[in-house]
């Protein structure tokens, strides 16, 4: 019985590169009739035992090992179907990205209307935008890898029509069954950064464990905006004195109406850490705002209709416009 299945794992494993593996065991539906629940445990427990070090001393040249925590493969030896099942667990890469386009968004946008199967709202693609910044540094690291699609985790998003510069914004991408576990990602993040220009680049790719994902994900770190402003009347140094003196101060945000349809009404308080305004011709400024994790940097400008205050707009008792924004600095640390 060992044997047969040590020779169905080994078949199997040829076909994947890999380090780390888990073997599970499910039992035939006899035993759980003659077995209580400690019985069975301990028949799996057995089981997975022999068979886990059987194969660790096959792979020992190769530097396989069993992991109980985080393996790159679990073999399940179904006794029920009699059938051995392989679960190649995800890769995850972690690195920052720059968007240098204001037409691409950070991840795959499927369709709302088909959910992308294709239709006339789409024009037939399944998708809202063809490009994005998930499909462009994943498409050389599914191909390397020979996963079958990708997942990105990022700490947090800008909008479409932002930029992402500076060092870039952390993220995570996620590749669902992926045959090799050892691309070059140093060229591969030259091949991105020198195809991909103008649109998106990659730096410090490497590879993480999956703990990495939720750190990511959970982070609330304060980011650095710089935007161009637009006023309906003239600017004077002392509109630029009074801009000056929010750093420091709490602004008080319901959500903007443009995100309603997708997010909870609710008011939320962030600190403007740091601020600073220099004027560009007589009705025009540049603004350079440090915030807390979770600012609408847009509604922080227009005010929102009052949903947003103080904002600059209410500040000057004038309509101020925002446009060009930038993400320049995203002050986060993968330890």
């Amino acid at each position: 019985m060992e044997k047969k299945w040590i020779a169905e794992i080994e078949k199997a494993a040829k076909r994947i590169e890999f380090s780390t593996f888990l073997i599970g065991v499910v039992l035939p539906s006899e035993s759980d009739e003659k077995l209580d629940e400690a019985g069975q445990l301990a028949a799996k427990g057995k089981i997975k035992r022999e068979l886990g070090m059987a194969l660790e001393k096959k792979w020992k040249k190769l530097g396989r090992r069993v992991d109980f925590k985080d393996p790159e493969v679990l073999f399940t030896v179904n006794l029920y179907s009699r059938k051995l099942q392989v679960a190649v667990l995800p890769l995850f890469i972690y690195g920052r990205y720059l968007k240098p386009s204001r037409k691409i968004p950070q991840s795959k946008w499927p369709c709302g209307r088909c959910n992308g199967r294709g239709c006339a709202h789409c024009g037939g693609k399944g998708a809202m935008y063809e490009e994005s910044v998930e499909s462009l540094v994943g498409a050389p690291l599914m191909r390397e890898t020979g996963a079958s699609s990708t997942k990105m985790h990022a700490a947090g998003r800008e909008d479409i029509d932002a930029r992402m510069l500076g060092t870039g914004r952390p993220f995570v991408l996620e590749l669902e069954k992926p045959q090799k576990r050892n691309p070059s990602l140093k060229r591969i993040e030259n091949e991105i950064n020198e195809k991909c220009k103008g649109k998106a680049e990659a730096r410090g790719l490497r590879i993480v464990g999956k703990g990495a994902v939720l750190k990511v994900k959970s982070a609330s770190p304060p980011k650095t905006y710089s935007l161009l402003v637009s006023c309906g009347r003239r600017i004077t140094a002392a509109d630029i004195a009074k801009i000056r003196k929010l750093a420091g101060k709490q602004v008080i945000q319901r959500t903007p109406e443009r995100v309603l349809h997708r997010r909870a009404d609710l008011e939320r308080k962030r600190r403007i850490i740091a601020l600073d305004a220099e004027q560009i011709d007589k009705k025009a400024f540049r603004l350079t705002v440090k915030a807390e994790a979770g600012t609408y940097i847009k509604e922080f400008v227009t005010g929102d209709k009052g949903r947003t205050r103080p904002s600059i707009s209410q500040l000057l008792c004038r309509r101020c416009v925002p446009s060009e924004l930038d993400v320049t600095s995203v002050d986060f640390r993968l330890k």
